[in-house]
């Protein structure tokens, strides 16, 4: 049966979030022949030369206290556009598109919605009168959707919601963002390269990767770190501090980080928390091993095929493509970076693992979960 589905997201920008939107909407397209729109809350479009039926309602970011009154005019302003394109369903991403799905659901009872919760939204407290709102008047009511297993025991667990009500549909790798970009600024030389990749906002704890970083033998090592975010003055400045420009390269805003990560040979997360992060999905199908704290959902999800097992870790531990550190121990990460660079039988085992989860992981095996819930929608 043929469904107009509106797509809605606060803004589109490079960032990976708003690609995996991105490609959803452009699967769906190619895979489902359902007629799909897009619409952003916010002015900023950097996806111009993307073949996407785009809408903005081209709002800026103003105050707080001035896009709370907006809350309440945007779902107006949207209800206007879904009547207009006869739309049947809705798939809103992030808490912001959530809230005027719901608004928009208790004015059409008809209109099918599909909120996807990307992360614990409890963090976000600037934000957290909408979610209580969204809790209470939505979320215990309707089916809703999070990016993984752990995820959705929390939600279930920590605001008492019917765990029969939460599905689970998680991020996939998708080629359909890597293009070819130049990677000259890689330094060639005998040194085994390490790499990270993401915003440089505090979550990401980039500040504990550099001290980590500075417990190895720097001569034998080079760290690259690619993204760029509010806290980049702050790392430089903590950079020059410790004296390591020689051995530390920034990569400021590379849209298409893969090619640099398949040069490298292991992938470095210090992040103090994660809901299945695309970057992780980049560096297995780069084949380099991963070692990250073992801090939320997405390490032991990846590792056991979307299944959430709960799992102490003390120091470090290697499991079957991955290394986990114990959370918080850097002093253990940088031992585990230097045994793994001393064994190159580990190091060519956890290679050759890599292969075996990534199915679970792929647009194939995603694409077909999507398709059982549209037809059940």
């Amino acid at each position: 049966m043929s469904k107009n589905i509106l797509h809605i997201i606060s803004i589109l920008e490079i960032w990976w979030a708003q690609k995996v939107a991105i490609n959803l909407y452009k699967d769906f397209e190619e895979n489902f022949k359902y007629k799909n729109y897009f619409l952003s809350i916010y002015n900023k479009n950097d996806f111009k030369n993307e073949n996407i039926k785009y809408i903005s309602l081209n709002e800026k970011k103003w105050s707080i206290f001035s896009n709370i009154l907006k809350l309440f005019y945007r779902p107006y302003r949207v209800n206007k556009i879904v009547k207009e394109l006869k739309i049947d369903l809705i798939i809103s991403h992030w808490e912001e598109s959530n809230f005027i799905s719901i608004i928009l659901w208790i004015l059409n009872k008809n209109l099918k919605v599909i909120p996807l919760i990307h992360w614990d939204i409890r963090k976000n407290y600037k934000w957290n009168f909408i979610y209580n709102f969204l809790i209470k008047f939505f979320y215990k009511k309707k089916n809703i959707f999070c990016v993984s297993e752990e995820l959705k025991y929390l939600i279930s667990d920590y605001y008492k919601i019917n765990i029969n009500k939460i599905g689970v549909i998680t991020n996939y790798f998708s080629w359909k963002f890597l293009e070819n970009w130049t990677t000259d600024e890689l330094i060639n030389d005998w040194k085994i390269k390490l790499i990270t990749v993401w915003r440089l906002v505090d979550l990401k704890n980039h500040i504990e990767m550099i001290k980590i970083f500075n417990l190895l033998e720097t001569r034998k090592f080079h760290l690259y770190i690619i993204w760029e975010w509010e806290n980049r003055k702050n790392i430089e400045n903590f950079i020059e501090e410790k004296w390591l420009w020689k051995s530390i390269t920034l990569l400021w805003e590379k849209n298409n980080p893969i090619d640099y990560i398949k040069k490298c040979d292991i992938f470095l997360l210090t992040s103090k928390w994660e809901w299945y992060p695309i970057v992780l999905l980049e560096s297995i199908y780069s084949w380099i091993p991963i070692i990250s704290y073992n801090t939320t959902s997405w390490p032991n999800e990846i590792l056991n095929n979307n299944k959430y097992v709960n799992q102490k870790i003390e120091w470090y531990k290697i499991l079957q493509n991955w290394i986990l550190v114990e959370y918080w121990n850097i002093e253990s990460f940088a031992e585990a970076i230097s045994f793994l660079s001393k064994n190159n039988h580990i190091y060519n085992e956890l290679k050759k693992n890599i292969d075996k989860n990534k199915y679970f992981f792929s647009k194939e095996f995603i694409l077909k979960r999507w398709l059982e819930i549209l037809q059940w929608f």
